[in-house]
């Protein structure tokens, strides 16, 4: 697993604690995910997001695999066609990511923006830890569920997702897809084949 370092360090941080934020769908592409750091409307998307408190870009960067298994469902009004969820019980298929190092703090307020919030209430990574999982505020919205996926050199991985198995599944979008099979070659080094192989399975892409 190689790790990118980006220009700021982890001094930049002072005393603030850092999470490993994989992301699995459309925010593998850093520009987009830009955007939820620093404001703006994403590559492809037309909402414009406050961006964090905190605009530093991440630490580091690299691909990893946590232990979720990836669907499509839904009905996006961006990409009109279903997105990217993870199911919130681990098990032996495993989910390819690409993992953004940043505070937790920043973490927190990516996750309010996915649920189309201003605020959530920080978190207790210890209880998050022990207990796997927890709600965010009413657990309404789309990515209400956050997912302790391990540890990596030190420091929790973390992604979010629904609280409730999203149904039916639903086919995704060709742009959707486009951008997540090139982060899936940038980030895995895989091949076309392989990117074909990985995705054809997934529930709402699986018989489209």
């Amino acid at each position: 697993m190689s790790v990118h370092m980006s220009g700021n360090s982890v001094r930049d941080r002072g005393e603030q604690p850092l999470v490993w934020y994989a992301s699995y769908g459309s925010n593998m592409d850093a520009r987009r995910f830009a955007c939820y750091i620093q404001g703006g409307v994403p590559l492809g998307g037309t909402r414009d997001h406050i961006g964090c408190d905190d605009k530093s870009m991440p630490v580091a960067e690299t691909g990893m695999e946590i232990p979720y298994s990836l669907y499509f469902a839904g009905e996006s009004a961006v990409w009109t066609g279903g997105v990217a969820f993870v199911r919130g019980i681990a098990g032996e298929q495993k989910t390819k990511s690409k993992a953004y190092l940043i505070t937790k703090a920043q973490f927190e307020q990516v996750v309010a923006q996915e649920s189309r919030r201003d605020y959530i209430p920080p978190m207790d990574i210890t209880l998050l830890r022990t207990q796997g999982q927890l709600i965010v505020e009413d657990g309404n919205s789309n990515y209400d569920q956050v997912l302790y996926c391990g540890e990596y050199q030190g420091y929790p991985v973390l992604t979010c997702t629904s609280p409730h198995l999203k149904q039916p599944y639903t086919k995704p979008a060709h742009t959707y897809i486009k951008m997540i099979t090139a982060a899936l070659w940038h980030t895995h080094d895989l091949t076309a084949n392989e990117i074909f192989a990985y995705l054809c399975t997934k529930p709402g892409i699986s018989g489209n």
